[in-house]
């Protein structure tokens, strides 16, 4: 689990207090307005474009700043309001937020929110009315790759997100490109499990080598007759009996899919900086992006292709030895008989 997710379940584990949105709520009387405070870049965007446009006044609940760690049931009087700034406290959860049906802004900036699956809380009751969403100083922004393009997939109505005005071509490039990501996320999965597999199967070679050894030397020598030492190990035959992904629980699932996105976003933070012109274009974000998927499934191979090597080294190795121990045995073998047929012949001469 990642640092700042374990930081933001402390709160709630380890004797840190509690710190309820209601509580906030209470002790702050003047949080809930019926004016929207501060300009949003949305409205400056609209402003600019038609200076006489009026802004419809909307209900504001602002609690920033709070240290707030959790989101509870609230005062159903609360509840109709469209903008919700929640900017600034301890939010790691997100599933108290249901209860706000009527949003239309909403802002986490600077909390301790790590994994995206918490905007599927918001998802369920917000898709249809949330325009604006800024999620800035959270871990989940820089954790997952083509972090816009996934939000407006989940919320296709808004039209800024973490202050910047989402433009005609990222709605469109949306619509499509989560299920290729799916896709190569899906591979990328699976040569995730084949490494672990041929990690296991280094061991297991190694393992059975020196049990071999200990079992087919010296006294504990069976005849070639009842036992095959240096019977071949398929490998391919092995790794495809051994269905490893079937048996991945839905959370080790997840975790490995987490690991493959902070990977990938390590790729695209070196790609980022090699670059002597700031991106600012989310095209153009978008192409580095996949350029970071296609860094990080070269090393996949490149580490797969190792293992294999090391796996088909280790399983020569030990059929050479075990090949020579046999060998040693036969002679050795044969000797003991060669000594007992003698022993027996000098009996039946002394009678």
């Amino acid at each position: 689990m990642d640092k700042q997710q374990q930081q933001g379940d402390r709160f709630l584990r380890n004797g840190f207090p509690l710190v309820l949105l209601s509580s906030a709520v209470e002790r702050t009387p003047g949080c809930f307005t019926k004016k929207r405070t501060g300009t949003s870049a949305l409205q400056k965007q609209k402003q600019k474009q038609k200076q006489n446009a009026h802004v419809r006044p909307q209900p504001c609940l602002a609690v920033s700043s709070q240290g707030i760690n959790k989101i509870d049931s609230i005062h159903k009087r609360f509840l109709c309001c469209q903008t919700l700034l929640l900017g600034g406290n301890s939010l790691s959860k997100l599933e108290g937020l249901h209860q706000f049906r009527q949003l239309k802004c909403l802002s986490l900036d600077n909390n301790l929110i790590v994994d995206f699956s918490e905007l599927f809380y918001l998802h369920d009751c917000m898709a249809s009315t949330l325009t604006e969403l800024s999620l800035k100083g959270n871990e989940i922004v820089t954790n997952t790759p083509n972090f816009r393009l996934h939000v407006l997939r989940l919320f296709p109505l808004l039209q800024c997100l973490n202050g910047v005005p989402v433009s005609a071509e990222e709605k469109e490039l949306s619509k499509s490109f989560v299920e290729k990501e799916n896709t190569v996320l899906a591979l990328m999965f699976s040569n995730d499990c084949l490494t672990h597999k041929l990690k296991r199967c280094i061991m297991l070679l190694r393992v059975h080598s020196e049990m071999r050894e200990k079992y087919f030397h010296g006294q504990f020598w069976t005849p070639v007759d009842h036992a095959h030492p240096y019977a071949p190990f398929q490998l391919q035959v092995f790794l495809r009996l051994w269905d490893y992904e079937r048996t991945i629980v839905q959370s080790t699932r997840l975790q490995v899919y987490r690991r493959i996105r902070q990977a990938v976003s390590q790729f695209y933070t070196i790609l980022k900086s090699k670059r002597k012109t700031l991106v600012s274009n989310h095209v153009a974000q978008h192409k580095m992006w996949n350029a970071a998927y296609m860094e990080y499934m070269v090393v996949q191979q490149g580490v797969l292709t190792k293992l294999m090597t090391v796996c088909e080294s280790y399983r020569v190795q030990s059929l050479q030895r075990l090949k020579t121990i046999e060998r040693k045995n036969w002679y050795r073998q044969e000797i003991e008989d060669r000594q007992q047929r003698g022993k027996l012949a000098d009996y039946a001469n002394y009678f």
